[in-house]
């Protein structure tokens, strides 16, 4: 259900006005972090991220010309290096990129909310976006989340652009492109595409004129997607020899997914796949070899059990802390003293809260493809994390379209509480003549 609209002479200024008040609300605590609180040197995988990306901008190459650089995937120090090759092998300088990519994303979720629902939506949901403490504490930390979070968002707003004819097929490949960059940013990502032709094939109750002209520019999306993918696997196996879609460390992932002594998502500390975890020494094509290994042989073995356990991924994932404010000195003690940190994670799940009533009411109304493709986004990430190896901070690329939700129950409910209010605050009177006077 989009927001009616007003005539473009009266609303129009009004609207855009309010849309910028909203944006420089919704970036106001992510600056303020990263100035006061966003003295965090790139620590664990951070670091390196770090170390690759300024080799990189030195070398000229990934890794090394005799060991070539394929645990880690490429995307993330891609954009270390680009931005160190722009303003120097200094990690705040970096940081204070991070920033503008965090900007770049707050203005994406207003775009999208717009597009799909109306401007009272759009400066919603940016607030509500801009101040979730996953969000705001993100750009100061060299992780990967800050890059692919502007990813994920930017490919659903190329798909979102009102165009026709072939327009309309270089969004989709330009989205599909953008998402294939993100898959080797992040392997969240990677079955997405594949989701939503499912998802569009079987289930979605279309008129199958609509069906076919929807799953035409998927499949158009699926190709721009393949093509980065292809082109780093082709790298990596003239590198090793053997085919690597996008980075040894899958092979860690799946093992701690699917392993016969698996809890929720980890192998317990006795396991010797498990005292390798996180380490770039080694036999890494091995690790990678009897990681897939390990899973394949779970899942056949155990395929009920493999995939019993997805309700306590899915609570991990959207319950945990995230580390780098746990677990880093200036903003563990500034979180104790003023009890910040506490009353964050209430507010983190009042926002995920009204993302559930958002989701609830938007529900009611996927009587569009743009509806349905953020639905179809939620879903896959939900479906994903139900399976695969989580930890906290795999939730944070889908918080803002969470936002989106969030900022639709606003959108919808807050004009009928003030219209409730103005009905109460009326004269008795003026309540019972008003009947009469409409009769």
């Amino acid at each position: 259900m989009n927001e009616p609209t007003s005539s473009p002479s009266s609303s129009a200024p009004t609207s855009r006005t309010r849309i910028i008040i909203a944006f420089l609300i919704a970036v106001f605590p992510a600056i303020a972090w990263s100035i006061f609180f966003g003295d965090i040197a790139p620590q664990d995988d951070a670091g390196e991220y770090w170390k690759l990306g300024v080799q990189w901008a030195e070398t000229g190459m990934y890794g090394t010309k005799d060991a070539p650089e394929a645990y880690w995937p490429p995307g993330y120090p891609a954009f270390v290096m680009a931005a160190v090759k722009i303003v120097g092998p200094h990690w705040r300088a970096v940081a204070a990129v991070n920033l503008l990519f965090h900007f770049a994303t707050i203005a994406l979720i207003g775009w999208v909310a717009m597009r799909t629902f109306g401007a009272r939506t759009a400066g919603a949901a940016m607030v509500l976006g801009g101040w979730i403490w996953d969000i705001v504490t993100l750009p100061a930390v060299l992780l990967s989340e800050n890059t692919f979070n502007l990813i994920l968002i930017g490919g659903v707003a190329l798909m979102l652009v009102r165009s026709k004819g072939w327009a309309r097929v270089a969004y989709f490949f330009a989205a599909g492109l953008l998402w294939g960059i993100g898959a080797l940013t992040r392997g969240n990502i990677l079955g997405l595409p594949f989701f939503l032709i499912v998802a569009v094939a079987i289930w979605i109750p279309w008129a199958m004129r609509l069906r076919l002209r929807v799953l035409a520019m998927l499949c158009v999306l699926l190709a721009g997607y393949l093509l980065p993918i292809a082109i780093w696997a082709q790298r990596n196996y003239r590198a090793y020899d053997m085919f690597i879609p996008i980075s040894l460390n899958s092979g860690e992932i799946l093992a701690l997914s699917f392993n016969p002594d698996n809890t929720w998502w980890y192998l317990p500390p006795g396991d010797p796949y498990r005292e390798n975890w996180g380490l770039r020494e080694g036999d890494l094509v091995g690790n990678y070899q009897r990681g897939r290994d390990t899973a394949i042989a779970e899942i056949k073995a155990h395929p009920i059990r493999s995939f019993f356990k997805s309700l306590p991924k899915v609570w991990w994932t959207f319950n945990g802390q995230l580390p780098w404010f746990a677990n880093r000195d200036i903003a563990k003690v500034w979180a104790n003293e003023y009890y910040i940190f506490e009353s964050a994670i209430t507010w983190q799940w009042t926002i995920f809260m009204l993302m559930v009533l958002g989701g609830a009411l938007f529900a009611r109304h996927l009587d569009t493809p743009q509806k349905l493709l953020l639905l179809g986004v939620v879903a896959y990430w939900v479906f994903f994390h139900g399976i695969v190896k989580v930890v906290p901070r795999y939730r944070i690329p889908i918080i803002p379209i969470f936002a989106i939700y969030a900022g639709f129950f606003f959108a919808q409910v807050l004009p009928r509480l003030r219209k409730m209010r103005e009905i109460a605050a009326r004269p008795v009177t003026d309540a019972i003549a008003e009947p009469a006077e409409a009769r």
